[in-house]
């Protein structure tokens, strides 16, 4: 060999001893406290990462390493073994731990023995496996035969086409007729470090634990995903941070996963992260583990549990962010200090979340739920961190446990989140439930205002000695309206002055009244009690009183405010296997109480109408009534065409009456007259008095010949009276001025001043007679009587 390489023969060696091939002790964690989960988790990891070596065959492959600068020498004078020498032996049973860095390749000579092609199986064939793990590229040289090599590559982050990437291994197909001793170079460059364990095994042993790990990487994805689109549905539905959070962890997860199988890399778009090659993975560890941080402070709640550890976790959680954003520079001169504070920060997130939650254990359900889940977790986290540093060899066990761990944690997770989702469900059934109630009570708000307004509309149009049937009635109609029943009767003793029985429907009244024939003592003492009964009427036999037959039924009697001794009830009325509920009796015992309070104010409205209206010495209307009812009467007649008449009256000499006999002989005169003129009146004819000793007489649908001839009568009437007072007996007579309506009048200002001129025009001609007036305001027509108007 020249001068030179020698020189870089030596530079080789003295790279070589970079690799170590004994593995690094297993630290002790210590703890203090009680925390028992967190111990077993830690124990049940150790025990895999323990026996995780044992589980393996007892490889019959001899591996040597030698390490040299990036193309310092040439591939094939490596594969034609001119440096053979310079491969240092790998000790047996050892994991290789092979440093990364950009600028380095690792040659690995891989030294085997084949049995004789007669001693195997027909058609078998050896495949070698390397571990597929995040190396930029392995290239293997495969004996040909004849001294040659075949040259098979495999790139991690860029595969080739049609490389489905499911497997657990880069696999190597040896020729299938090669037997005996054998020797493969394989050339590994990493720009992190690596541990690699080359195994060789059967074809069909290959394909069958191939298809085992692809089928449970495509599980594992299919769940992550399904899990992520139900977060994302549930959010979208009840935009909980909790599911956002768990969407964000789920789809980082399956990104993390699938980048660090290797499998992204192959996706369109996708591919793109393996620009970023290492750093691309370590990226988005750093972001799953930033999303479980935020999902465990949502879903755990500690912005209410510990604030203090709130602040503490979101810090974390920042910190967690800025590696994504330094690995997103892709400074691949930071790829070591990367590689271990991504695997730190893992572990250390994970193991600080279980402590937490012990910390807090009794703080509620859904945190103990996540400690448990987390505890689970941490062993296969453990395991991979076991493979990655070379404790154990980076096998299935090592690679997919941890993932499948993933897949199983996040869905006990889902779980957890579905009881938040039961827990939305109650607060949505309390929600509806309060809905449903405060839709109620406006209903029966609504309904008690509209039966109220339309009682009050019913009895302000109602007179007095009416207003009781209308309430009864109105009353049966609401309580039908809102209450299923068979029917409703009312009964009622000295309820206002009357006794009622009504019923709803009307042929219902005869059954009702046998009810109180044979029941009525009954329903005397329930009144009493002023509390609802609902009571079950048996049937009577056949020979019970024929009177007190077919009462069978389901009653329930509801006491009316009906002041003692008399007594009142409104009974509604079901089949005898139907009974009702008490917001059924509430709303009609309501509606009840509502009829009477309204009756009451009705009835005492209309007694102060009644003071407001009539004059309390003769009980005629007084002016203020008689201005408003002209008004109203004026109008309908105008509407109507109908002719109406009016008369002015005024008592003679009624000063005279006062000097002589007093004021109580001329309130003795003044009622006299009242009930003189009201005996002349048809109904709906109104008699006011319009002041003093002048009264007012409206007469509609009666022209005004037609008010003479009433006129006449009244003044006849009049004259005929003798009114005894302690002073003697006193003679009366009246003066009247009558008038009509013009056809053209709107208003019946003009013909209150017709009647009013025609008033004064009796009075001056002598008192005692009546006068017309013309309806267009010419003079007046002939009166009829004489004489002295009052006889003293």
């Amino acid at each position: 060999m020249s001068e030179e390489e020698v020189r870089a023969v030596d530079e080789s060696c003295q790279l070589g001893r970079l690799w170590t091939v004994s593995a690094p002790k297993h630290p002790m964690l210590r703890m203090k406290g009680n925390w028992v989960g967190l111990a077993m988790s830690i124990l049940v990891g150790a025990l895999l990462v323990l026996a995780a070596p044992f589980a393996r065959a007892e490889s019959t492959l001899r591996v040597a390493v030698f390490t040299t600068q990036d193309d310092a020498l040439a591939p094939d004078r490596i594969v034609a073994g001119s440096f053979d020498r310079q491969f240092l032996p790998a000790v047996a049973g050892e994991v290789l731990r092979l440093p990364g860095g950009g600028a380095l390749q690792h040659w690995l000579r891989i030294e085997f023995e084949l049995p004789p092609l007669d001693a195997r199986p027909l058609g078998s064939q050896y495949v070698l496996l390397l571990p597929r793990i995040m190396v930029d590229s392995i290239d293997v040289h495969l004996p040909a035969g004849g001294g040659r090599y075949q040259l098979m590559q495999e790139r991690f982050f860029r595969p080739a086409a049609g490389d489905s990437g499911l497997g657990s291994s880069f696999a190597f197909f040896l020729p299938p007729g090669l037997e005996g001793g054998a020797v493969v170079y394989a050339a590994v460059r990493s720009s992190a470090a690596v541990s690699i364990a080359p195994e060789l095994v059967e074809r069909q042993d290959y394909l069958s634990r191939d298809r085992s790990a692809g089928m449970l990487l495509i599980a594992v994805y299919t769940a992550l995903f399904v899990l992520m689109a139900n977060a994302l549905a549930l959010y979208y539905a009840l935009r909980e941070a909790s599911y956002l959070n768990f969407v964000g962890l789920t789809a980082s997860a399956v990104l993390f996963l699938a980048a660090l199988n290797g499998h992204v890399y192959g996706v369109p778009v996708l591919g793109l992260l393996g620009w970023w090659g290492v750093l691309g993975v370590y990226l988005l560890a750093f972001l799953c583990t930033a999303f479980l941080v935020g999902f465990a402070q949502a879903f755990m709640g500690t912005r209410e549990l510990a604030p203090r550890l709130d602040r503490t976790l979101d810090f974390g959680r920042y910190a967690l962010f800025a590696g994504a954003v330094v690995c997103l520079l892709n400074l691949q001169g930071l790829v070591p200090v990367i590689q271990v504070s991504g695997v730190l920060a893992m572990v250390l997130v994970v193991t600080a979340l279980v402590v937490v939650g012990l910390a807090h254990w009794g703080a509620g359900r859904r945190t103990r739920l996540f400690t448990l889940v987390l505890a689970l977790f941490l062993p296969g986290l453990w395991l991979r961190v076991a493979g990655s540093l070379g404790w154990i060899a980076p096998g299935p066990t090592a690679l997919y446990a941890f993932q499948a761990a993933a897949a199983v944690c996040a869905f006990l997770l889902s779980v957890g989140l579905a009881d938040r989702v039961l827990e939305f469900r109650r607060q949505r059934d309390r929600a509806r439930q309060a809905k449903e109630q405060t839709d109620a009570s406006l209903r029966l708000e609504k309904t008690r205002a509209q039966f109220t307004s339309g009682l009050r509309e019913s009895l302000r149009s109602s007179p007095p000695g009416d207003m009781v049937w209308v309430t009864a009635r109105r009353l049966l109609g609401a309580v039908r309206l809102q209450v299923p029943m068979h029917s409703a009767g009312i009964t009622a003793v000295g309820f206002h002055g009357f006794d009622l029985l009504l019923s709803d429907p009307g042929e219902a009244k005869e059954r009702y009244a046998r009810l109180l024939a044979a029941r009525g003592s009954t329903l005397r003492g329930i009144c009493r009690t002023r509390t609802p009964v609902q009571a079950k009427f048996e049937e009577a036999q056949s020979g019970d009183d024929p009177e007190q037959a077919a009462l069978g039924g389901h009653f329930v009697v509801i006491p009316l405010p009906v002041a003692k001794p008399g007594w009142g009830a409104l009974i509604l009325e079901r089949a005898a296997w139907e009974e009702f509920d008490a917001e059924e009796i509430k709303l009609a015992q309501e509606l009840a109480e509502l009829a009477a309070k309204t009756l009451e104010e009705a009835l005492g409205q209309a007694e102060l109408r009644k003071r407001a209206e009539i004059d309390p010495l003769t009980g005629t209307y007084n002016r203020r009534a008689f201005d408003a009812m002209i008004q109203q009467l004026f109008e309908r007649a105008l509407a109507s065409r109908q002719p109406i008449g009016l008369l002015f009256i005024d008592l003679d000499h009624f000063k005279q009456v006062n000097d002589k006999h007093g004021h109580a002989g001329g309130d003795q005169c003044l009622r006299a007259l009242s009930e003189a003129l009201r005996a002349e009146l048809a109904p709906g004819d109104i008699l006011a008095r319009y002041g003093g000793e002048e009264f007012v007489v409206v007469l509609p649908g009666q022209s005004q010949d037609q008010a003479k001839q009433v006129a006449e009568r009244m003044r006849t009437r009049v004259s005929q009276l003798r009114v005894d007072s302690e002073k003697g007996a006193v003679k009366l007579t009246v003066s009247i001025g009558v008038s009509g309506r013009a056809a053209e009048e709107e208003e019946p200002k003009a013909m209150i001043e017709r009647a009013d001129k025609a008033l004064y025009a009796a009075k001056r001609n002598g008192r005692n007679q009546v006068q017309v007036a013309q309806s267009y305001g010419g003079g007046f027509g002939a009166g009829a009587g004489g004489g002295e108007g009052v006889g003293l």
